[in-house]
């Protein structure tokens, strides 16, 4: 997850992405990495991947504010 991290931050997020889903592999119930992974498919355009993956954020964590309110963002975007 870390090296995801340093690959966000640079702006690379195809690459950032198959690391967080390489992390997921190992710990899939890790839900902050899901989120992170959802970052990535929403600065991308792939939203319903977005979707997706906060949707699991918060399946392991109800009370994930951020991934709350990215999920309302993407839908809001589809519905535009």
């Amino acid at each position: 997850f870390n090296g995801g991290d340093l690959l966000y931050a640079f702006g690379r997020y195809q690459d950032a992405a198959e690391w967080y889903e390489q992390g997921l592999r190992y710990a899939p119930t890790y839900a902050q990495g899901w989120f992170v992974l959802g970052n990535c498919l929403a600065q991308m355009g792939v939203t319903r991947g977005a979707e997706v993956a906060y949707g699991q954020v918060l399946a392991f964590d109800r009370d994930h504010h951020d991934a709350r309110t990215n999920l309302a963002t993407i839908r809001e975007w589809a519905a535009a």
